[in-house]
């Protein structure tokens, strides 16, 4: 979920958050053996700013970039052992396509505007990377990396 102020059409700064979970089984490298069930999870926070090519009104589509800091809090459960936690900063860099999704249906998207003050709705997608170094007892680990994403953009 982002949220983010227009100073006006092309510069957007703003701030995200997401919560990723994933579940597998933890590996003892050292002593070459699995080591039971582990549960990771990472919420990175965003705060940004957004450049778009936006030259007119109707643009079917947008390109951006975009990007700066990145704070991460990380948790991993290990079975039978102690939870790990912590957190990092960093940065990260974006950039993407807006596909307009107003020019499909022109009533809808002027009905969507008098019921609840959505200017243009865009489809989105977009690749990102992002760097937190968190320190461990082997050395520094990157928290981050490449992402991709999409979804949908509503323009109040």
């Amino acid at each position: 979920m982002a949220f983010g102020y227009k100073f006006f059409r092309m510069l957007e700064v703003g701030i995200e958050g997401s919560y990723i979970k994933d579940d597998g089984q933890g590996y003892a490298p050292t002593h070459g053996i699995v080591t039971g069930s582990v549960t990771y999870q990472l919420i990175p926070i965003n705060v940004f700013v957004l450049v778009r090519g936006i030259l007119s009104e109707y643009q079917w589509v947008v390109p951006y970039v975009g990007g700066r800091y990145t704070f991460m809090y990380y948790q991993e459960k290990l079975e039978l052992q102690s939870t790990v936690s912590g957190h990092a900063d960093g940065y990260h860099g974006r950039a993407g396509l807006q596909f307009l999704l107003d020019v499909l249906d022109q009533s809808a998207a002027n009905r969507f505007y008098s019921d609840v003050g959505v200017y243009h709705t865009y489809y989105f997608t977009e690749a990102r990377y992002s760097r937190a170094m968190a320190n461990s007892p082997s050395g520094s680990v990157n928290l981050g990396g490449w992402s991709y994403m999409g979804g949908l953009l509503f323009d109040f």
